[in-house]
């Protein structure tokens, strides 16, 4: 007798169907693999996916003839139930079964299932079940260490489908100039067969690469970005491809690299792209801005359109360049996409409050003059304040996280939302925002030495918030001790405390001194140097370190 059918049998409610279920609410449970399949799941009234297989680790509170259970299958995270009208376990089948409180992972899904009931495409696996368990299968008890030698990581990708990380980083032997883009699985393995042994270099003494703008497409063709740095530059910009083996593709612009001139930019003589995104059609936006003078007031923020081909996409903006004017020394610093193609671009304003904003421009490059006020909704104000991700949720709502000064009167990590017309959602968090100690949750510690920055947000299936991000603690004799966690918050703003049991169960550590997160008297902000991020599929999350004056990459993985 298997497992569910003894917890059945225990209480007495072991009863041959005398009905017919419903072939859209019937689930099955096979004790030898313990493998729980449901034709259909609706996650907390929301949204529904078919074919969905989880594997079940323990039942936690198990009831039949519950009758909080209707008539589908149903997942709410709001005390973790999943409700099932009727469920077969070998011959017998049971009736209006609820498991509260169990420990699951998610092994298969199907597409998303419209409202009207017919299948949907193939999403990818939703992290949904994500219990935030450290993955001990996974390396040396949850740890892998990689050397190569890059330095410190600038930034993060991954792509869908795609189950490779790739890590733009600095390279020591280079200097400032030094750029290098790595490769590895999503195992932490080094892929040697990308570039020369795993890495691809880049510096040239006449140019200046970008910290931010590297972007990956669904073909693992890397994009890196420079422009002159001479007296006389920034005078446009050099955008490099790689092929998916790290070599330059010679069949983008000439010789694998597209020069992109300031006069293409709203007929301005200067420009700089800080960042970049590649859209599920493989094009590609660049975002940065444009002035008339070299550095000067009189800008635009700009952001450009290239088709895989490397040409501008004529039919976006205007003649594949969309802008809008500031009239002030500032520039973006992030862009998110929406399922609908919107485009939010982000940035700090050079006013006396210095206040972060958010312009949206639509599919087209139009921007929508109607968010916040006058095309600009306001996140905050002051220099402690810093937006590095945002994502748009199943509401129109934008989620931006970064870092702010919080309860505790020092640095913390920081999510707040915007409404769909650019106003803060005062029903979010506590006014609007949620502050985050990475080290010290659920209860911020007013006496603590860290600093705290968020600086990845993403959604689960079920429009639950996963913010990655580290706390960074300078009290010991100047030496720097990094600790990068995920943490996950309810829709409205509000900490789940039953994920993983809280944040320090899932703490990352490594030394880290020696590398910086802001640049000293500029608006570049790096807030992926300790990168924390969903795998490609959804199915863990990924936490890349860069031990302190070394050259060694610490993976690790939570499930």
């Amino acid at each position: 007798m298997n497992r569910l059918f003894a917890a059945f049998a225990s209480l007495g409610l072991y009863l041959l169907s005398m009905t017919v279920a419903s072939a859209a609410s019937l689930a099955s449970f096979d004790g030898a693999t313990s493998l729980l399949t449901m034709p259909t799941v609706r996650i907390d009234s929301t949204v529904t996916f078919s074919n969905v297989v989880i594997k079940l680790h323990t039942f936690g509170s198990l009831a039949v003839e519950d009758p909080t259970v209707g008539t589908e299958i149903e997942y709410r995270s709001d005390g973790n139930r999943i409700l099932l009208p009727s469920i077969t376990v070998g011959t017998t089948t049971f009736h209006r079964v609820s498991l509260t409180g169990a420990t699951f992972e998610l092994v298969s899904a199907g597409g998303q299932v419209p409202t009207g009931g017919s299948a949907g495409s193939a999403l990818p696996t939703s992290v949904s079940t994500l219990q935030g368990l450290k993955d001990t299968a996974f390396g040396t008890i949850g740890y892998r260490n990689t050397t190569s030698t890059a330095q410190s990581i600038l930034k993060a990708v991954t792509v869908p489908g795609r189950k490779e990380v790739y890590l733009f980083t600095s390279h020591a032997a280079q200097g400032i100039l030094g750029r290098s883009i790595v490769r590895f699985n999503e195992e932490g393995v080094l892929d040697t067969a990308y570039a020369t042994n795993g890495l691809f270099e880049k510096a040239d003494a006449t140019l200046e690469l970008s910290y931010g703008s590297f972007t990956v497409d669904s073909q693992g063709r890397a994009y890196v970005v420079s422009w002159p740095n001479g007296s006389n530059g920034p005078q446009g910009a050099l955008v490099t491809r790689l092929d998916n083996t790290g070599k330059l593709d010679t069949s983008f612009g000439t010789g694998g690299s597209l020069k992109l001139n300031p006069s293409e930019a709203a007929g301005q003589l200067y420009s700089q792209i800080r960042v970049a995104t590649a859209l599920a059609d493989d094009s590609i936006l660049l975002a940065g801005y444009a002035a008339t003078t070299r550095f000067g007031a009189t800008r635009s923020w700009v952001i450009w359109k290239l088709l895989a081909s490397g040409q501008l996409d004529t039919s976006f903006g205007s003649q594949g360049v969309a802008s809008v004017a500031t009239n002030a020394v500032d520039e973006p610093a992030v862009l998110s996409i929406a399922k609908s193609g919107d485009i939010y671009m982000s940035g700090r304003r050079a006013d006396s409050a210095k206040t972060w904003v958010v312009t949206k421009f639509n599919a087209a490059g139009v921007q929508d003059t109607g968010y916040g006020v006058g095309g600009f909704a306001s996140v905050g104000t002051g220099t402690a304040l810093l937006i590095s991700d945002m994502v748009v949720d199943p509401a129109g709502g934008l989620l931006a996280v970064g870092q702010a000064t919080g309860t505790t009167n020092k640095p913390q990590g920081l999510i707040t939302r915007l409404l769909a017309n650019g106003t803060l959602d005062a029903a979010f968090g506590t006014a609007g925002r949620s502050f985050i100690n990475f080290y010290n949750q659920p209860t911020p510690v007013v006496s603590d030495t860290f600093n705290d920055m968020a600086n990845r947000v993403w959604l689960d299936a079920s429009g639950r918030i996963l913010v990655g991000g580290y706390a960074l603690d300078k009290s010991f004799n100047g030496t720097a001790t990094s600790y990068s966690t995920v943490v996950r918050l309810s829709s409205t703003g509000v900490l789940d405390t039953t994920f993983f049991g809280g944040a320090p169960t899932a703490l990352a550590q490594a030394s880290n001194y020696g590398f910086i997160s802001r640049f000293a008297n500029t608006n570049i902000w790096e807030a992926e140097v300790r990168p924390v991020f969903p795998s490609a599929d959804g199915t863990y999350v990924i936490a890349v370190l860069l031990q302190a004056n070394t050259s060694v990459h610490s993976f690790v993985r939570w499930k």
